[in-house]
């Protein structure tokens, strides 16, 4: 388990979906909160749903990168 606390400062990710169509990789900059040891939140807030979620609904398995290198 990898604890996020050290990244608290921080405001955005890189996050890494799966595509759920395409299989391939996708990868945006988001916002995030650290709520704890081994926890982030983001939220996406606008209409229409991103296509970062959808993915992320299909296929939970990300990668984070917090400028420092990905992490599973």
């Amino acid at each position: 388990m990898i604890d996020v606390t050290k990244y608290a400062r921080g405001k955005t990710i890189r996050l890494t979906t799966v595509g759920r169509k395409t299989g391939e990789p996708r990868t945006v900059t988001i916002w995030f909160v650290v709520s704890g040891p081994a926890e982030i939140l983001v939220q996406h807030a606008s209409a229409p749903v991103a296509h970062w979620y959808r993915n992320l609904e299909k296929n939970p398995a990300v990668t984070v990168d917090f400028g420092d290198g990905p992490l599973r």
